[in-house]
């Protein structure tokens, strides 16, 4: 796994520009001012919260292109097995930020660097539906009243 994350690192590195953007191993302009992430650390942290995800069933992947690599984590790591409990229940969870962060120390990512890049994808995914808590509103849903021939206002 160790050599997975360093060559996806390596390679990340000589390409910063593909880091830029919307998505789990991304980083906006925004996020980065507030956040404090420096474009230079989000090849290690992309890489290596993707892997945690995996591990913990939270994306269905292959990690470093071995079908079974996720399940032996989280029977060696207990770190993993706590990831993977408290997904299915609250990602939210300090627990679960917790565990994050000890995983991400095993690739030599600092607590506060991956701290913030753990509530960055929290707050991405809240921003995007994927995550929704109680009372959450996400305005109307034209659709559900609509007609058939109507288009949606926006």
């Amino acid at each position: 796994m160790q050599a997975h994350i360093e060559a996806e690192v390596a390679a990340g590195l000589t390409n910063l520009d593909r880091y830029r953007g919307n998505h789990l191993a991304a980083i906006t302009p925004f996020e980065q001012e507030v956040f404090h992430i420096e474009m230079h650390d989000i090849p290690r942290l992309g890489a290596a919260y993707w892997a945690w995800e995996v591990a913990c069933g939270i994306i269905h992947d292959k990690l470093a292109g071995d079908p079974d690599l996720a399940n032996a984590l989280a029977a060696e790591l207990e770190i993993v097995q706590q990831g993977r409990t408290l997904s299915a229940k609250d990602r939210s969870h300090t627990d679960f930020a917790e565990a994050w962060t000890a995983f991400a120390k095993l690739f030599g990512i600092p607590y506060r660097l991956a701290f913030a890049f753990f509530w960055k994808n929290y707050f991405m995914d809240v921003r995007l539906g994927h995550i929704l808590h109680e009372g959450d509103y996400h305005g109307p849903d034209f659709m559900a009243v609509a007609h058939t021939e109507d288009e949606p206002p926006f």
